[in-house]
């Protein structure tokens, strides 16, 4: 479970759904915060998850970090510029994205250790929604509105 600060709707192959921002007191040493996918199936009960996330990883159904106690992570969903190539031209393009702190470890040595992970401080990465799909897009170069 989580607490969940932020619902999204939009629609994914016609469907109704709703991309939700959560935090989650994840131990005493970690947090953790969370975007998900909420949808109904047609008896109408509640689906947790859904493969819309296309990360460098592959295709997943929901995504979670994981970081510090003491750390504060951004996670919010906001109007900002992004890089899109067309035509193999690169050109800024403002959109809707979930904008996030990018993640690293401590210290080197404890890398995969995600209880040690705290915000890059200078780094952004999102996820932006285009056909259905939730895309991350890396490098987001976040401004006040």
């Amino acid at each position: 479970g989580a607490i969940y600060y932020k619902v999204i709707p939009q629609k994914v192959n016609g469907r109704p759904t709703y991309t939700v921002l959560g935090w989650d007191g994840y131990t005493k040493v970690s947090n953790r915060k969370l975007i998900d996918i909420i949808s109904f199936d047609s008896k109408c009960k509640l689906l947790f998850g859904l493969p819309v996330f296309k990360t460098v990883d592959g295709i997943r159904p929901r995504v979670v970090m994981e970081y510090a106690e003491k750390a504060g992570l951004l996670l919010r969903y906001d109007y900002q510029p992004i890089r899109v190539e067309k035509r193999k031209k690169l050109r800024k393009e403002a959109t809707w994205l979930i904008v996030m702190d990018r993640l690293i470890p401590a210290d080197p040595s404890l890398t995969g250790i995600l209880k040690y992970y705290v915000p890059a401080g200078d780094v952004y990465d999102g996820f932006v929604f285009r056909n259905g799909f939730w895309v991350l897009v890396e490098d987001v170069e976040v401004a006040n509105n």
